[in-house]
């Protein structure tokens, strides 16, 4: 099951609830089947990116149990999924999460349920985030009077606070997933980029290279079955989650350099690039990436290299930021 992040990066991930029923005190022998075998039907439709067929599911069997924490787990992560691409649904996304995790005590929820909440908080403050950056940035557009910058500083701290808040309620629930070990792969992912949007970007870093040694780790135990194996079904999936596990490494290493890059720590950008590149050559869009950075160490033979590839590779229209920019970087090369 894929997801992309607000910041563009497509990370996979699955459910794994456990079946047991809740809240089936009162239900007939048949409610009770029934109830379990909506559960299974709802976990398989999510987990095959069937959301519709798995929220049918789910309300079916809430009307046995309306309390059920698997379904409403589930129930949650679909309108979550949904939010990514439809921003007007996150406020109900939060409020169904903070509702979840009201049915249990603190210390009595699972994984899935915490990393969903975080989930959903952290993109209620990254959109909170973007309205007073692009508030902030309008005033330097056009004409203001002090009136309206009054009102807009105002509104944008606003935003800003109301960011901060649930980025805390998200951070909070990361924190106990990766001190208990659980869903430490996403936890740390999440917990890079929250840091990240806050500005902590020594934090970020750290939570990203955990993420990165955690899917070593991963990677190293797939291996280790590849080997072990005779079996040409079990193979072949195997091989399709080295290859998932390999491009969300390549992916968070992109992130990670981004950070670098935006605080000019051109040297670790480049070492980042290196390894994603050395992987996977058809990413082209960083060999401008890196091109940009070795520009900046005073690699020029590096540097051009890497522009002209992405040049004569990207699927980019001329007029296209990068593109110009590429020209240009070329253009004022030594």
């Amino acid at each position: 099951m894929s997801g992309k992040h607000p910041a563009g990066l497509v990370v996979h991930y699955v459910l794994l609830l456990p079946l047991a029923a809740c809240g089936v005190f009162g239900l007939s022998q048949e409610d009770r089947q029934s109830l379990v075998r909506y559960q299974s039907n709802a976990q398989i439709y999510w987990e095959g990116g069937r959301l519709d067929q798995a929220m049918d599911q789910v309300r079916r069997g809430l009307e046995l149990a309306p309390d059920d924490y698997k379904l409403r787990t589930i129930r949650a992560w679909c309108r979550l999924r949904q939010a990514n691409e439809q921003p007007q649904l996150v406020d109900d996304v939060v409020a169904e999460f903070d509702a979840l995790l009201d049915l249990r005590g603190d210390d009595e929820h699972g994984p899935q349920a915490r990393l969903g909440y975080a989930k959903a908080h952290s993109l209620r403050g990254v959109r909170a985030l973007q309205q007073a950056r692009e508030l902030e940035a309008s005033l330097t557009e056009r004409p203001t009077s002090d009136k309206q910058i009054q009102e807009a500083t105002a509104q944008i701290g606003s935003w800003e606070e109301e960011a901060m808040a649930d980025f805390d309620h998200s951070e909070q629930e990361l924190t106990k997933l990766t001190e208990r070990g659980e869903s430490l792969l996403m936890a740390h992912y999440d917990l890079m980029t929250v840091k990240w949007w806050r500005g902590d970007y020594e934090s970020a870093v750290i939570a990203g290279n955990a993420y990165l040694a955690r899917v070593f780790e991963l990677q190293d135990r797939v291996r280790r079955e590849l080997e072990r194996t005779l079996i040409v079904g079990y193979e072949e999936e195997e091989r399709s989650r080295l290859q998932r596990l390999t491009d969300d490494e390549l992916n968070v290493r992109a992130f990670i350099a981004n950070m670098h890059y935006k605080r000019g720590h051109h040297d670790l950008v480049v070492d980042q690039l290196d390894a994603v590149l050395a992987k996977d050559p058809e990413r082209h869009h960083q060999y401008y990436n890196r091109g940009r950075s070795f520009a900046a160490l005073g690699r020029s033979g590096d540097a051009r290299r890497d522009l002209e590839r992405f040049l004569a590779t990207t699927r980019l229209p001329r007029d296209s930021t990068q593109v110009r920019d590429a020209l240009r970087q070329l253009r004022e090369l030594p």
